[in-house]
């Protein structure tokens, strides 16, 4: 058996003149270019070789060159399909190069300016134009952006609009820091940093991943002997409800800011009707921190 391909490939430069395209008019030659590839098959028979097999396609580009030093790509490439009779491409120079995916990822990431409700990313960037940042409470981020989807951000984490699967898009632009806020305390948050460049956007999947714990809030002391506990009920507390405690006791209230938004003496329960949604920090004069939440 005897494998055989042949390629003749001819160009004829056939036309000239002036050229109109989007980025002006230019003087130009035309070039036809045509290509033949023959495969064809042949077996030994009765020792003399006999053709089996025979097959053949043809390719015809046309391009428009013009002299000017500058651009060295053709103006104008065509190419026609005989068979079909049709053009099957076409393709006009354009001075603005294409835009490629960025192939860095970010690095050098650090985290700053702790506390039990915020804390500060900064990074070195990547070769992209732009960069997200996911974040994801106690686990570790799985999600990746897809390509042509510009995502909604919000540096409060948790912010409505702002998800990509299970994380949330809390910086998207083309600096090197971001504050989050809107944390828990005493939490450990995972980023992912992706570069993206273009419209639409294509981005790097390959990330820049780090954790980072925040704060227990100022004051609070989490060692209490059982025998001075106070019990606080109901927990968790609709909004309207009184927290009620076991015993007479002074507290100091502390928001998810870290805020402190009440202080009394002597009491034995909490009117909530004025507290927002959210988790709160009860310190008790014992040093008893109790974890509340109104819903």
């Amino acid at each position: 058996m005897r494998i055989k391909n042949t390629k003749i490939y001819t160009v004829t430069a056939d036309g000239w003149g002036d050229i109109i395209t989007p980025e002006g008019t230019f003087p130009s030659i035309r070039y036809y270019e045509a290509a033949l590839n023959v495969d064809s098959t042949w077996g030994k028979i009765f020792g003399s070789w006999i053709l089996l097999n025979n097959t053949s396609d043809s390719s015809h580009t046309y391009n428009w060159w013009t002299n000017d030093s500058n651009i060295g790509v053709p103006l104008l490439t065509l190419v026609y399909d005989k068979t079909l009779g049709e053009t099957t491409s076409i393709q006009w120079y354009s001075s603005t190069p294409p835009c490629l995916n960025p192939d860095l990822a970010s690095n050098d990431l650090t985290f700053s300016a702790f506390t039990e409700s915020s804390l500060t990313l900064n990074w070195a960037n990547g070769n992209g134009g732009d960069r997200i940042v996911l974040a994801q409470e106690n686990t570790s981020i799985d999600d990746i952006p897809e390509n042509a989807n510009n995502y909604s951000a919000s540096s409060v984490y948790g912010t409505p609009g702002t998800e990509l699967g299970n994380s949330f898009v809390v910086y998207n632009g083309n600096g090197n820091t971001v504050s989050v806020t809107g944390l828990n305390a005493t939490t450990t948050y995972h980023f992912a940093i992706y570069e993206y460049s273009c419209t639409p956007e294509k981005y790097l999947t390959m990330a820049l991943s780090g954790s980072e714990t925040t704060t227990t809030p100022v004051g609070v002391n989490n060692l209490s002997s059982k025998e001075n506990q106070i019990l606080v009920y109901p927990n968790p507390v609709s909004q309207g409800q009184s927290i009620m405690f076991s015993n007479q006791t002074n507290v100091r209230v502390i928001n998810s800011k870290g805020e402190e938004i009440m202080k009394a003496k002597n009491i034995t329960k909490i009117d909530t009707s004025t507290m927002a949604s959210g988790f709160y920090i009860i310190l008790t004069e014992n040093n008893q921190s109790i974890k509340v939440v109104v819903e």
